[in-house]
């Protein structure tokens, strides 16, 4: 037949049999190949999907850390108009109290102008009376 032509002609040995069982081999093979293939598909799509999880979770703590930081820079930046705010009431009280220890500085120079005034007038009167 045509199998046994050919191998005599290539010199190897072509029998069905050996044939038939090289071809099963070579499909088990292939099978376990493509299983092992499906399997590190598999695993590499849970890989992927796990690692896109970690990055949502990450993309939502940086949110999460931008939206802190810009509270706390607004909370800094109300912090020091506030504490503007405070200076400059701290720097009017100061004037105040210089102001108000003129005043009565002047209040107790006038009672007592006013005092040495009222002696001038009983020395007068008494005079007067004399």
């Amino acid at each position: 037949m045509k199998i046994e032509n050919v191998s005599h002609e290539l010199g190897y040995e072509l029998n069905p049999d050996v044939i038939l069982t090289r071809a099963e081999q070579l499909m088990k093979l292939e099978k376990d190949s493509i299983v092992d293939q499906k399997t590190s598909i598999y695993s590499l799509q849970r890989k992927i999907k796990q690692l896109k999880e970690q990055l949502e979770n990450k993309d939502l703590h940086l949110d999460l850390l931008r939206k802190k930081v810009i509270s706390l820079e607004e909370g800094r930046a109300a912090k020091t108009d506030l504490e503007r705010e405070i200076d400059d009431h701290v720097m009017l009280s100061r004037k105040m109290k210089v102001k108000v220890d003129h005043l009565t500085q002047q209040v107790n120079d006038l009672k007592h102008e006013n005092t040495q005034l009222k002696a001038q007038i009983t020395d007068i009167q008494i005079l007067k009376v004399n």
